[in-house]
C-alpha cells in the first residue's frame, strides 16, 4: 500500500512538474514575437489581416491568427471583438497590454499609452472604422518601401500618440486644440538626389458635414498658414493629403478648402492640399501614392501624392 501511495505522490508530482514546464514555455517569447509586440506598439489596434501584411507573407493568416491568439493567452496583447458582419469567423483587434509594454521597456520603447480592457471593449463605429481605415494608410505607406527602394519611411506618427501634444491654432479668433490623423516623412531618391517628402495624413469617412467639416478644415488651414505643426511634426513645411471614402465629399473638401484660402489671402498655399477617394478594404501602396489620384483644390488634373518624375 506505501508503495502505491508513493507512486500516486511521484505521479501527481510528475504532474505538477509538467504543467509549470508547459505554463513557462508558454511564456517564452521569440524574435518573432517581439516584432509583432513592437508592431503592435506603433499602430496601437491591429487585426489579424493588418499584422499579416505587416509581418507574413501572402497566405499565411491563419498562422498569424494562431500566433496572436497565443500572445493574448500568454498576456502581453489585449483584444476586443470586432463588429459582426455577415457570416463568418469572430475577428478581433489586439493592441498591447502592460505586460507585452513591459516586455518591451528594455529594448527602449517607452511611449506607450496603456488602453485598459474596459477601454477597448467601448470601441463603437464609427471610431472604431476610423481607427481601421487610418491604419491601412499608415500600413501601406510603411510597405510601399519594400516594393520601391528609392523610397524611405523615416518617420510616422499615428493620431493616438499626438493626441498627448494637441496643436493649438486661431480660428476666427478663437484658440482651438487640432490634432491630426496621421504624420509621414517620406525620403525620395529622384537621379540619386534626396527629397524630403513629409505628410500630413487625414483620413474623412464622411461622418461629419456642415459647421464640423468646415471646422476642421480651417483647423488645418490655419496650421498650415501658422506653420503651427513645425513642433509637433519637427518638419518646416509638409503637405495635407485628405482621402475620403465618398466622392462627393472630395468636391465639397476641394471647394471649402480653396474658398478659405481666398477668404484668408493665401491661395498660394494651394498646392499644399491634396484630396482623393479611397475605396474601402486593401490598399495597393503604389496606388494609393505613386499613381495621380490626388487633386489639389484649385487644379482638376490629379497628380501623384509622391512625386517621383525627374522634371
Amino acid at each position: 500500500m506505501f508503495i502505491a501511495k508513493l507512486r500516486t505522490l511521484f505521479s501527481i508530482l510528475r504532474g505538477v512538474e509538467l504543467a509549470t514546464i508547459q505554463k513557462s514555455k508558454q511564456h517564452i517569447l521569440t524574435a518573432v514575437d517581439y516584432d509583432i509586440l513592437t508592431l503592435v506598439s506603433e499602430y496601437h489596434f491591429l487585426t489579424v489581416s493588418q499584422v499579416t501584411r505587416l509581418r507574413y507573407s501572402s497566405g499565411s493568416e491563419t498562422t498569424c491568427q494562431d500566433r496572436l491568439k497565443r500572445l493574448f493567452h500568454v498576456g502581453v496583447l489585449d483584444r476586443v471583438q470586432l463588429p459582426h458582419v455577415g457570416t463568418g469567423n469572430t475577428e478581433y483587434l489586439y493592441t498591447l497590454s502592460t505586460k507585452g509594454y513591459r516586455e518591451l521597456q528594455p529594448f527602449g520603447i517607452s511611449n506607450f499609452t496603456r488602453y485598459r480592457p474596459a477601454d477597448t471593449h467601448t470601441l463603437k463605429l464609427p471610431h472604431l472604422q476610423h481607427l481601421l481605415t487610418l491604419n491601412d494608410v499608415l500600413i501601406a505607406a510603411r510597405l510601399l518601401c519594400r516594393v520601391n527602394r528609392d523610397i524611405n519611411l523615416v518617420a510616422t506618427l499615428h493620431d493616438l500618440d499626438m493626441k498627448r501634444t494637441p496643436m493649438r491654432v486661431t480660428v476666427d479668433r478663437q484658440e482651438v486644440s487640432i490634432v491630426p490623423d496621421g504624420f509621414l516623412d517620406f525620403r525620395l531618391s529622384i537621379a540619386n538626389r534626396l527629397y524630403a517628402m513629409p505628410i500630413w495624413y487625414e483620413c474623412d469617412l464622411g461622418t461629419t458635414w456642415g459647421n464640423t467639416l468646415k471646422l476642421k478644415l480651417q483647423k488645418i488651414i490655419a496650421a498650415i498658414n501658422t506653420v503651427a505643426f513645425q513642433e509637433l511634426f519637427g518638419v518646416s513645411s509638409c503637405t495635407v493629403a485628405i482621402s475620403t471614402t465618398h466622392d462627393k465629399r472630395v468636391e465639397l473638401m476641394r471647394s471649402f478648402i480653396q474658398q478659405e484660402l481666398q477668404r484668408l489671402g493665401v491661395t498660394h498655399l494651394s498646392h499644399v492640399f491634396l484630396v482623393t477617394r479611397l475605396s474601402d478594404g486593401l490598399l495597393d501602396p503604389r496606388e494609393v501614392f505613386l499613381s495621380p489620384l490626388w487633386y489639389t483644390p484649385s487644379h482638376d488634373k490629379p497628380i501623384p501624392l509622391l512625386d517621383m518624375s525627374e522634371e
